[in-house]
């Protein structure tokens, strides 16, 4: 009785197997993510992914550690950095220093906009500490409930970066670590 238990048992399973591997198979290739992760840089063939360059950049409102209230809209006009980061992510501790320099070099020419998801940090105490710590000057946004980041602008990795044109227009999406060379060419163009 007890072989016949177990032998049924694997049957089952075995059928389950079969039914979810037959399920994957006839889903669209388009609702399925496939990334890797490779020094700080996500590669991804989902397209859908975050906005897509050429889409206008959806506008919010979120404060600043200081408290202040920023509004992306209020920036037309003015070429925007829009960088989605959290304190535990090694490549945003990365180029944050990069970050740092462009803002204190080409200020003038472009606001970067750090976005941090707040609901994935240990205390809003804990990014004040970050950035104090290293010094950063640019502007540090707090997204207390993810919204911005995850609902509004669809993002699913740590860091991702909006280049966003004077006009709203967001012109490059970067998957990872974002680059002094990267934003140069972005203030130059």
């Amino acid at each position: 009785m007890r072989d016949l238990w177990r032998k049924g048992l694997a049957i089952a399973l075995l059928l389950v197997m079969i039914g979810y591997t037959g399920w994957q198979m006839i889903q669209p290739k388009e609702n399925k993510a496939s990334s890797s992760y490779e020094n700080g840089n996500v590669e991804n063939t989902q397209t859908s992914m975050g906005i897509e360059e050429g889409k206008m950049a959806p506008s919010f409102t979120l404060s600043s550690l200081s408290g202040e209230e920023i509004a992306l809209e209020h920036l037309k006009g003015k070429k925007v950095i829009l960088n989605f980061w959290a304190t535990w992510c090694p490549p945003c501790k990365k180029e944050m220093p990069e970050m740092q320099k462009i803002s204190k070099t080409h200020g003038e020419e472009v606001e970067i906009l750090a976005i941090n998801s707040t609901d994935n940090e240990k205390s809003v105490k804990s990014v004040e500490d970050f950035i104090e710590e290293g010094g950063y000057t640019f502007t540090v946004l707090l997204d207390p409930e993810g919204k911005v980041n995850g609902n509004l602008y669809r993002t699913v990795a740590f860091p991702t970066s909006y280049f966003i044109n004077e006009d709203g227009k967001i012109v490059k999406r970067i998957n990872g670590q974002l680059t002094e060379k990267e934003m140069l060419e972005f203030i130059q163009s």
